[in-house]
């Protein structure tokens, strides 16, 4: 399943949240990586211990939850502590596949919700390897790509 969800959160709402984010503190993102895709993690994911991380993260999984496209599309039991990565220049995340189990739940879904307008950063397309080869995302602040 390929999905976009656009407008999760208005322009308005990504630039708040885009704010909070620029506030917490980050970690080397391969703490959370699976071993293999240790090898080509090169970000950096939000602090586990970063007391304002909970609050943000909840906020955004419950607009997720609400949102009736995701609903129908993914039905959803539950989700996985939702996980903010950073990119600054040169970092990036090679090929991999998701890990199936997280925190001992299983990950069918995932998603990525961007908080950057396009035009404000260069690179930055999530690609995602398809049977009709590679498909480029970069999407409007706010939107999500689910798979």
């Amino acid at each position: 399943m390929m999905l976009c969800i656009g407008d999760l959160f208005d322009q308005a709402e990504a630039a708040a949240l885009r704010s909070e984010v620029e506030r917490l503190r980050f970690a080397d993102g391969r703490a959370t990586a699976g071993w293999a895709a240790r090898l080509v993690k090169n970000n950096e994911q939000a602090d586990a211990d970063d007391d304002q991380l909970e609050s943000l993260r909840s906020r955004i999984s419950e607009r997720i939850l609400q949102n009736e496209i995701f609903q129908l599309a993914v039905r959803p039991k539950a989700l996985t502590p939702v996980m903010i990565s950073r990119y600054r220049p040169g970092k990036q995340y090679g090929t991999h596949v998701d890990d199936a189990l997280m925190r001992g739940m299983r990950t069918d879904v995932s998603f990525t919700l961007f908080l950057a307008e396009p035009k404000n950063y260069e690179g930055g397309a999530l690609v995602v390897e398809t049977a009709a080869g590679e498909q480029e995302f970069k999407l409007t602040a706010g939107s999500m790509v689910v798979t």
